[in-house]
């Protein structure tokens, strides 16, 4: 059962990493990518919206037993209230930890890649959910930056020229990770804003 302090996120990765059923779970850092961008979304979707993309295959998580499958639904809870509470102040995700994403060539690592993959898919999951802030261009503002920077942390396999052009006048992999605690925040934040004002 997870501990409520800040050491959540990193607990987490723990309890992941070494899970029983871990050849079946996407990795930690997918996990987390895609619950902060799930908790960003302007308006809440429910846990059992998305908790199946938590699986690695088209099938369910295999659980050996209720227990285990309560257990882990109480980490993703646990974690997805920490993140909700960080986002609702605008605190940057610093337990993220992002400053280990780099190798030793201060290269975005798999860490990194796994956490931008994670949240761009919940986008695309989610897409008609960010449609609501087009009316706001400070939020659609920070969502295209968002969008941009962690595609640079996971680029697709075949990119188009554009995007390698625009690739080379972003910033660099480090200075990403440097703001992205509160890049998502921010984007969390004013996302929930606009709904409130609506």
């Amino acid at each position: 059962m997870p501990n409520q302090d800040n050491k959540i996120i990193s607990e987490f990765i723990d309890f992941i990493d070494n899970h029983q059923q871990q050849e079946d779970l996407q990795s930690a850092y997918y996990q987390l990518g895609f619950i902060c961008s799930v908790q960003a979304l302007p308006e809440l979707v429910e846990l059992e919206q998305w908790l199946n993309m938590m699986s690695r295959g088209e099938q369910p998580i295999n659980f050996e037993d209720q227990a285990q499958a309560v257990e882990y639904a109480q980490w993703i809870l646990q974690v997805v209230e920490y993140i909700q509470v960080q986002y609702q102040q605008a605190i940057p995700l610093t337990d993220l930890h992002c400053e280990a994403w780099l190798d030793e060539q201060n290269k975005i690592s798999n860490r990194g890649a796994e956490f931008a993959k994670g949240f761009l898919e919940a986008v695309q999951l989610f897409n008609e959910n960010w449609l609501i802030i087009e009316d706001s261009a400070s939020t659609q503002n920070l969502f295209q930056t968002t969008l941009l920077l962690l595609t640079k942390l996971n680029p697709p396999q075949q990119m188009p020229a554009e995007l390698v052009t625009l690739f080379t006048d972003l910033p660099e992999s480090d200075e990403i990770i440097a703001i992205l605690p509160q890049l998502l925040s921010n984007l969390a934040y004013h996302a929930a804003q606009y709904i409130s004002q609506e």
